[in-house]
């Protein structure tokens, strides 16, 4: 590889993770990463800034979906993805990224190998969790899940499946809202990727989060991680005001029928707003995305 790709490309793995590779601009982004975009485009929604990383998220040499993330809240913007449901078993390990989430002070490049989510406590991973969220972050906060914005149910293969189980690819989500109200509308669109499968043809999905005001964090559980890697260990990784999540189906090169878009406050007893019209969804891209964004915001999930 040219040593001078190696500042902006950081390709790591992790026994049984997520080796993914991180960049900070869509320039960089390769084309088989892209794949996972309605006709290769990314969203039009919030640009990488220095605190925002691009995960192409990789795991045995396969490309599987694209999480926007932001190192500072620590939590995920979005995922984009097909959604191709599929049986299989749920993981049970969770992962962290090794490498690539740091910034030039502290790029917090550890090596090529990494366990599960949960042996990290020791002095020399102590960076990771200055950029990303740790399974302490959630075991010390019974009130909220492990929210997948790429859910399990949307891959069709154990490997597939496998791979959304990195904690980049999740946010802190309310327990009732996740389980039952959120779960509703997950099962919704996999009958509509399935139609759209049965007349050949692909279904391209995006799932995000809204930032909210509050925080979770690892507290007592935190052991060596402790400031001056952050100032309050009892907030670390922000909690969404609101999740979302938007898809439509393309058959033979061509978008065929309406988007399906849904959308809650991240609560209990959370009432979920949907939509199936391409007007519907450019109303949630201008009222509920960006509607505060000043300059004024473009806002285009799906290219049409």
């Amino acid at each position: 590889m040219n040593p001078n790709l190696l500042s902006i490309v950081i390709i790591f793995s992790m026994s049984l993770g997520i080796p993914a590779m991180v960049f900070q601009s869509w320039n960089e982004v390769p084309a088989d990463c892209k794949k996972f975009f309605l006709n290769g485009i990314p969203p039009i929604y919030k640009d990488p800034g220095p605190h925002v990383k691009i995960i192409c998220q990789k795991y045995q040499n396969l490309f599987h979906f694209v999480t926007l993330y932001d190192t500072g809240n620590r939590s995920a913007i979005y995922s984009a993805y097909k959604f191709n449901p599929g049986s299989g078993r749920r993981p049970k390990n969770w992962m962290v990224e090794l490498g690539g989430l740091g910034d030039q002070n502290n790029p917090c490049k550890l090596g090529d190998d990494m366990d599960k989510a949960g042996n990290l406590n020791t002095t020399d991973r102590s960076c990771l969790p200055l950029f990303q969220a740790i399974n302490e972050d959630y075991a010390n906060n019974s009130n909220y899940d492990r929210g997948h914005l790429n859910p399990v149910m949307a891959q069709n293969t154990q490997v597939a499946k496998n791979a959304t189980f990195t904690l980049t690819n999740v946010v802190p989500q309310v327990k009732e809202f996740n389980k039952v109200t959120w779960q509703n509308a997950e099962k919704e669109l996999r009958e509509i990727a399935k139609n759209c499968r049965n007349r050949e043809g692909e279904t391209f999905a995006v799932t995000g989060a809204i930032q909210g005001r509050d925080f979770i964090g690892c507290g007592t559980k935190c052991g060596n991680w402790t400031p001056p890697y952050w100032s309050d260990p009892n907030n670390r990784v922000n909690i969404p005001a609101m999740m979302w999540s938007a898809a439509c189906c393309r058959i033979k090169g061509k978008i065929v029928g309406e988007p399906f878009v849904y959308w809650g406050e991240n609560k209990d007893d959370s009432t979920l707003h949907k939509v199936y019209t391409w007007e519907g969804l450019h109303k949630f891209e201008n009222d509920i995305l960006q509607p505060d964004a000043s300059p004024r915001v473009k806002v285009n999930i799906f290219e049409e």
